[in-house]
């Protein structure tokens, strides 16, 4: 074989390789009214948190009227660079350190006296609806910082799964105060059906 020939199929098995392992850009489909924003893991209010990667976040339209049925509704995205497992402990300690510095960078400049170490949060297992990946149910008790400053609990529904090609794990939450039978939890799970629809098994 030619040194020429030699050294272009390295490249292209070389190049092959890197795009195998490239991560997908995070895109989550929901209705043109709910807004959304990408950040950079940790985010800069809670470099507390341990993941690193990108989070993508879509905002219910009622997201910060308390008068709304959609209020503190959002899904959220989680593109973390790791392989290691995401175990309930893990996402307990991730979740409350984002949770506790949101309301902490929040509630400061309104010279808030939120004691963040009383933020509480209780996950336990439950069925996916992704082959492959691992759900959780949880409740959040937390204060909102944003509009009332009152005492809140979110409901979560997770779920967590490993891309071994992408070498990437995915998080992706739905978050809201309102009853699960409500309609805007039709409207995220909705939003659930189709990403997981757009992401592939493995």
């Amino acid at each position: 074989m030619k040194p020429s020939v030699l050294i272009l199929l390295t490249t292209i098995a070389f190049a092959t390789n890197l795009f195998a392992d490239e991560p997908r850009k995070l895109q989550i489909n929901a209705p043109q009214d709910w807004p959304g924003e990408q950040i950079t893991l940790p985010p800069s209010f809670a470099k507390a948190m341990q993941w690193k990667g990108v989070e993508l976040i879509r905002f219910a339209p009622g997201m910060f009227d308390p008068q709304s049925e959609s209020f503190f509704s959002y899904v959220i995205a989680f593109q973390i660079e790791q392989q290691k497992p995401v175990t309930q402990q893990v996402l307990q300690r991730e979740f409350l350190a984002y949770y506790r510095g949101l309301a902490s960078a929040v509630g400061k400049p309104k010279k808030a006296d939120l004691d963040v170490s009383q933020f509480g949060l209780k996950l336990k297992e439950a069925k996916s609806t992704r082959p492959g990946a691992t759900a959780y149910t949880g409740e959040m008790q937390w204060v909102e910082p944003f509009r009332t400053l009152k005492a809140q609990t979110l409901l979560l529904e997770a779920d967590v799964w490993n891309n071994e090609k992408e070498k990437r794990t995915y998080v992706f939450i739905l978050v809201s105060p309102n009853k699960k039978d409500s309609e805007i939890w039709k409207q995220m799970r909705g939003i659930r059906r189709d990403f997981f629809a757009n992401q592939p098994a493995k």
